[in-house]
């Protein structure tokens, strides 16, 4: 989510270079959409002559090498004029060619996409009646797979909601006429049997999706409730979906893969076999981080070298590799949440066979690594209960952000000082610690109480001591909070000591502040909601402030603005803004939204239980997590691209399917998953120790129309604001426009698999961080068990 460093000397050699970036880095241009959006006719299919030629490119069709320096360097598999070469078959996926018909040749699904790369893109044609966008095969039977029926490719439990999405990309770079046939099937793919039939269902009377760019049908084949391996099939054209699995365990080895990725951003431990797999393994990182200086102490030129301290382990936040107490505490109290929440998901064996050190110790393995961040928390409390902010490895002019592999920085370790709002973060998370850890080891959960209590104190006898490293010397953002911030931390903090205490001064503080936790319903603000609805769902909350609580939450989740936006997006995974210029894609608020919906059904759950009356709609859900539920006002377009039925755990597994595929680019936004049962997953990420291609599970920024590059590029070689200077060459690095994808596409599709630093800045849309991973983590928990 962070850049990794501005030092020239320091930055990755671009992917994208000037010879190459006109086809897959750049298109012709600013603005470039490959095309004016079709006419469409009443019934919403594409005109007739909606038939001119388009590029037939994708997000993830982009391959990444290493130069002899050992810096990043990639060339995106397309020609100049962003077409696939030939010979794009390298991985072992067959390539596909559009017949005259507009339908996709039979070898397009003779690949399996190997164990670490997708399918290379067919191309799709451009025929009028009915040309489809290419898809790699996924190995399996039957007809030719392509982008225009997305599934989950995962799969579905079996008594779900199951619905694919038919789509006709009308703008942006994959634009290409599609006109779906008049009848669907499911099919099973071992049999090659019709299991249900019928035809699709027009989204929105066939209006183009403006978040998306593309026209929609649904295709409901909820009724099927038999395991086994399925694939959606188009009769009228013979080409289909990925195949994808109905079973209950669907998402088990994706929640496995998920939680391990945790395990590679663990920072003061070697990545070893068993463990870790090859070329993923690593010496021991940051050794020299159990001799930790201050900060401020090095930037005064007198170090103190008997005021080092201990500050080892922990995660790396991202692709930098520097560690922050406030989003590591957040990310445990993520990672324990999705224990307590769904405990039967990591009961017994399963949960304890994670491949990681700790696996067979009888303790679930996501609490295990939710105990990695802890400890390193415990590090980083000084004495008088104060916690420190963040910790790097200075290079003598900047912390470096990042090596390649991580144990080859010998950089000396620096930390931040202490800050109300770290000690606040670090009390939240050693509060819940000790209550979940309580079961295992109660001494620990009894130390970690003290600690939570220690830092408390501290917060609160200096309540507005602050650290800002805005210039990006010491870390790579500035993680300090404002006002409102640090006190939501201290709510925070307050309702899980008030939990595991009892103690009435920690709800006085609840009490008087929580409205704050509720001034607005953004997925961005997930750990605020799950704050307040954590305190109400306690027996020993006051009665009057529990219900307000839950009176608040229920209107504005089931209200026009959430709920009722939701059939908006053809692709049932509405948020109410791509808007994250400059830092971060949307995939954490798509993660936070769909935990929104399932804070819903908890608290409703523990309304019920508790006998309070609600409304009616309310009261349904509340007796069945599953019971349909109707959103009050008309903020969408209802019922056309979904579920016959919505219950807010159909509307949570929304947001879990558009992760595995159910979106504009038939994505699955984890890495390397193709041997997990994904067709397409991502293959790049933005990071300086995962150049060639990073291990299964990692979750990306995703999509985000405010990606750009850096507005040096936009200078001529001679001026003063060109990139590095005037005639310092990095302009070079530009290429001649920005990216395209992700540049100047509708919000669902400005995504593209790119690893390129500065001035390209691809860290907008690909980099991976530990809030977007335990925040999926946590979805997929409530539907894996």
């Amino acid at each position: 989510m962070r850049r990794l460093q501005t030092a020239l000397t320091l930055r990755l050699t671009v992917l994208c270079l000037a010879s190459t970036f006109a086809g897959a880095c750049g298109g012709s241009g600013k603005g470039d959409d490959t095309g004016e959006p079709s006419e469409a006719s009443t019934d919403g299919s594409p005109a007739a002559d909606s038939t001119s030629p388009v590029r037939d490119s994708a997000p993830s069709d982009t391959s990444v090498s290493e130069d002899t320096t050992g810096t990043s360097v990639s060339e995106a598999s397309t020609s100049s004029d962003g077409a696939p070469p030939a010979d794009a078959e390298s991985d072992g996926t067959a390539a596909g060619g559009g017949s005259s018909d507009g339908a996709p040749e039979a070898s397009m699904g003779a690949g399996d996409g190997g164990d670490g790369g997708e399918g290379a893109v067919g191309d799709g044609g451009a025929v009028g009646d009915g040309g489809a966008v290419g898809d790699g095969g996924d190995g399996g039977p039957g007809p030719a797979v392509v982008s225009n029926i997305v599934v989950d490719q995962f799969g579905y439990r079996l008594s779900d909601p199951k619905v694919a999405i038919v789509r006709n990309p009308v703008t942006g770079f994959d634009s290409s006429p599609y006109t779906p046939g008049s009848a669907y099937a499911l099919v099973n793919a071992a049999s090659g049997q019709t299991v249900v039939q019928g035809p699709p269902v027009t989204w929105n009377g066939g209006a183009t999706d403006p978040s998306s760019g593309d026209q929609a049908w649904s295709f409901d084949f909820s009724s099927v409730a038999t395991s086994g391996t399925y694939y959606v099939l188009d009769e009228a054209h013979s080409f289909r979906s990925a195949s994808f699995q109905i079973a209950n365990d669907a998402y088990a080895n994706t929640l496995v893969q998920a939680v391990r990725s945790f395990y590679y951003q663990r920072d003061g431990i070697a990545k070893v076999t068993p463990y870790a797999v090859a070329p993923w393994t690593d010496n021991t990182a940051h050794p020299q981080d159990a001799q930790c200086t201050a900060f401020e102490a090095l930037e005064a030129g007198a170090p103190d070298a008997e005021a080092s301290v201990d500050l080892t382990g922990g995660w790396f936040d991202a692709a930098d590799q520097n560690k922050y107490t406030i989003w590591a505490a957040s990310n445990v109290v993520q990672l324990l949440r999705a224990y307590t929440e769904s405990p039967a998901t990591f009961a017994g064996t399963q949960g304890d066979s994670y491949d990681i050190p700790e696996s067979g110790n009888g303790i679930p393995d996501i609490v295990d690594e939710a105990s990695w961040g802890l400890a390193w928390l415990e590090r980083m409390q000084q004495p008088g209960g104060s916690v420190l902010t963040l910790v790097g490895n200075w290079n003598g002019t900047q912390t470096t952000n990042g090596a390649n592999p991580p144990s080859s920085d010998t950089a000396p370790c620096v930390y931040g000082p202490a800050s109300t709002s770290a000690s606040y973060s670090a009390a939240a998370a050693f509060a819940y610690g000790a209550i979940v850890l309580q079961q295992w080891n109660s001494s620990l959960a009894a130390s970690l109480q003290s600690k939570a209590v220690a830092a408390w104190n501290w917060a609160q006898s200096n309540p507005d001591v602050t650290f800002d490293n805005e210039a990006d010397v010491l870390g790579t953002y500035d993680q300090e909070l404002d006002t409102n911030g640090r006190l939501e931390k201290e709510v925070q903090a307050a309702v899980f000591l008030f939990e595991l205490t009892g103690s009435s001064s920690y709800r006085a503080v609840i009490d008087a502040n929580y409205a704050e936790l509720e001034s607005s319903f953004s997925p961005s603000r997930i750990e605020q909601l799950d704050t307040v609805v954590e305190y109400a769902r306690l027996p020993s909350a006051t009665p009057a402030v529990a219900s307000a609580i839950a009176t608040a939450f229920e209107s504005n989740v089931l209200g026009a603005a959430v709920a009722g936006m939701v059939s908006s997006d053809p692709y049932r995974a509405y948020i109410p803004t791509y808007d994250f210029t400059g830092y971060l894609g949307s995939n954490q608020a798509k993660a936070g939204q769909g935990l929104m919906f399932w804070d819903l059904a908890s608290l409703q759950t523990a309304s019920s239980s508790d006998g309070g009356e609600e409304d009616a709609t309310v009261a349904d859900a509340a007796a069945n997590p599953d019971a349909t539920v109707t959103p009050s006002g008309d903020g969408g377009t209802a019922g056309d691209a979904g579920p016959a039925v919505e219950t807010p755990t159909s509307y949570a597994l929304g947001y879990l399917h558009y992760f595995h595929g159910v979106n504009p680019l038939a994505l699955v936004y984890l890495t390397n998953m193709s041997s997990y049962g994904a067709t397409k997953s991502l293959t790049v990420t933005f990071s300086s120790w995962f150049q060639s291609t990073p291990p299964p599970g990692f979750v990306v920024a995703g999509a985000n129309p405010g990606y750009d590059w850096d507005y040096c590029c936009t200078y001529a070689a001679s001026s003063p604001y060109a990139c590095g200077g005037a005639n310092s060459g990095a302009t070079s690095l530009c290429g001649t426009s920005p990216p395209s994808p992700p540049y100047g596409q509708p919000p669902q599709k400005s995504y593209l698999d790119f690893n390129a630093n500065w001035p390209l800045d691809s860290w907008e849309v690909s980099e991976a961080n530990d809030a977007y991973m335990a925040q999926y983590v946590r979805l997929v928990s409530k539907f894996a068990q």
